[in-house]
């Protein structure tokens, strides 16, 4: 039979039966669904390497994440100054969207306590956004923190359009993949009781769907939202795609005072000791 295209129906396949290129990714898709495959060899091959070919631009992304130095803080006698990152991770050798855009413009956190909570949690008392060199020098800032132990802040570079903002930095020992932006210093107070652990979860300023706080220098990009075009006229050429900053955790417990505070607080018990025998002798 023919169709009317003139091609022999026995050598086309529908739609439905290629199926199998979904998923590798939405440009993969198009480029098949858009094609008669025809049941010869080197056909199936040149279809095979548009695959391979798709599924490798593919894998060349960026991906963005809310992070803390470490994961893991334990804490002594007084508070712990935690540091809150956009870090971004390069793959397949994709260019860095960060220095391509000249840094941040804007980069908005919110961190709240999350999981089981303690009898005795840490909370946070201050937010200090970075305005050292290489942060936000001249900044525009909205940071609280809360009774309950949370903490939020957006800040932006308050100066001229082409003055750059938070300027990304290479972390070392990861091969020039992985890049941090510092945004905001907590200050928080551990609990009282020696040994309880409080997590914290780190996630995008706002709970809308492109809230705008987290804003590449140049274009104006948001990295809370996957492959963002801020001009509705495409990204600029050489700009790769990317996911959306994902948020993380990091946990506070409560450690053992320092060797300085425990040795006067047994000296301060031993004073005692001391005076008490003297006091007894002198009622008899």
């Amino acid at each position: 039979m023919q169709r009317a295209d003139g091609l022999p129906r026995r050598l086309l396949l529908p739609r439905q039966e290629y199926g199998f290129a979904r998923g590798i990714s939405t440009r993969c898709d198009i480029f098949v669904s858009r094609s008669y495959v025809v049941m010869r060899r080197s056909h199936w091959l040149f279809a095979l390497g548009g695959i391979v070919l798709c599924a490798s631009r593919a894998s060349a992304a960026v991906s963005y994440s809310y992070v803390t130095e470490t994961p893991a803080i334990v804490s002594g006698a007084g508070s712990v100054l935690v540091k809150l990152y956009l870090q971004e991770t390069l793959t397949a050798g994709s260019s860095s969207i960060l220095s391509l855009e000249g840094g941040l413009g804007a980069g908005g956190v919110r961190v709240n306590i999350t999981g089981s909570v303690p009898s005795s949690p840490a909370r946070i008392t201050g937010i200090l956004a970075n305005t050292a060199p290489g942060g936000f020098p001249s900044p525009f800032d909205e940071s609280h923190s809360y009774m309950d132990g949370s903490a939020s802040g957006r800040v932006h570079e308050d100066l001229l359009p082409d003055a750059a903002g938070g300027q990304p930095v290479v972390v070392a020992g990861s091969g020039g993949t992985v890049s941090r932006v510092l945004l905001y210093t907590l200050d928080i107070r551990p609990g009282d009781v020696v040994g309880q652990v409080t997590q914290f979860a780190i996630s995008r300023y706002g709970t809308g769907v492109a809230n705008k706080s987290t804003l590449t220098h140049s274009n104006f990009y948001d990295l809370d939202v996957s492959d963002d075009d801020a001009t509705g006229t495409g990204r600029s050429p050489g700009t790769p795609a990317y996911t959306a900053a994902t948020p993380s955790t990091f946990t506070v417990t409560t450690g053992v005072p320092e060797p300085g505070s425990a040795g006067l607080l047994l000296a301060g018990c031993g004073l005692l000791a001391a005076r008490r025998p003297a006091g007894r002798a002198r009622r008899t």
